[in-house]
């Protein structure tokens, strides 16, 4: 029962991409103001801005940097793509919307539009893509980036991120302090860096790597593809490990304080700590392994179905 549990979780992780594509479906509404008309021209629009107001930008195809910079304005450079109908800049209570207005029953652009905005660097971001790849960095408020087959790319020391893609890579590095990331891919791989605080990170068909000692709450998981975790542990921390079939290799700097639940269906655990791992049953699969590591300040489990698990400290 508990292991269809798991397979049955497992499934549910495509869901999310279709919410993803309903969002890219929006980014071709039309609206009342226009700042800039025009066909592979560039762009260069300044507008003044709260210093933590809200930004959302979309544009589906080309790209979009964001940088945050010291100033109480917003700059929008870059370049409109050929086939862009006009860029929309749309101030309301506490920002703006920044969109890229494509003609009519157009679903498609041959040449994308680039994006390279600079705003205040405690403003609320989010930006929807559909082929765009987006790279954000040098803010610290919120961030929400979300693209259908772009990379997705964020350095920053913001305090709550969201990032996902169906097809394209994601990657996150920094955080603040106790932040709470989301990161997920189907198809592409989930690469996690120096973040702090709560972290899910997931891909469906990707491999999912992070290295980071101060997570206090951790949950990383695939499908198919590999897990590596390179980090510590955090007193009273819980870190939870998944995957179907591919592999978990788990990394710690130095001994961890923690208790240990760890089991695979077909596949095989290595400790280069602790005890060895026991078979589940005399005659059919499977092995576990269960143990206390120090003080067993924090919880550490992991699960695979057909994959392997791999446990060591330097």
């Amino acid at each position: 029962m508990k292991r269809a549990l798991i397979v049955f979780s497992y499934l549910l992780l495509s869901l999310f991409g279709i919410g993803v594509v309903f969002s890219a479906m929006l980014l071709t509404a039309n609206t009342a103001y226009a700042d800039t008309t025009g066909s592979g021209t560039p762009i260069n629009e300044t507008r003044s801005a709260k210093a933590n107001g809200t930004v959302t930008i979309s544009n589906l195809a080309g790209s979009v940097t964001v940088e945050g910079w010291h100033r109480n304005e917003i700059h929008v450079g870059g370049t409109l793509g050929p086939d862009a109908k006009r860029l929309d800049i749309t101030p309301y209570s506490d920002g703006y919307s920044i969109r890229v207005i494509l003609p009519e029953h157009s679903h498609s652009s041959n040449a994308g539009t680039e994006l390279v905005i600079k705003m205040p660097d405690a403003s609320r971001l989010s930006v929807n893509t559909v082929s765009a790849g987006i790279d954000a960095r040098g803010l610290d408020g919120t961030a929400q980036l979300e693209s259908v087959s772009g990379n997705v790319t964020l350095k920053s020391t913001d305090s709550d991120i969201t990032a996902k893609s169906v097809s394209g890579e994601v990657n996150i590095g920094g955080s603040a302090g106790g932040a709470h990331v989301d990161a997920h891919s189907i198809s592409g791989d989930v690469k996690v860096q120096g973040v702090v605080g709560y972290l899910q990170a997931e891909s469906v068909s990707g491999n999912v790597k992070v290295i980071t000692g101060a997570l206090r709450r951790t949950q990383l998981s695939s499908t198919s593809g590999n897990v590596d975790f390179n980090g510590g542990v955090q007193k009273n921390g819980s870190y939870t490990f998944h995957s179907i079939s591919g592999n978990l290799t788990l990394s710690f700097w130095g001994t961890p304080d923690a208790r240990f639940d760890i089991s695979s269906f077909s596949g095989d655990i290595d400790n280069n700590f602790g005890p060895k791992p026991q078979h589940t049953s005399e005659y059919g699969p499977g092995v576990e392994l269960h143990f206390l590591s120090g003080h067993g300040d924090a919880q550490v489990n992991a699960r695979t179905l057909s994959g392997n698990i791999t446990l060591h400290t330097p």
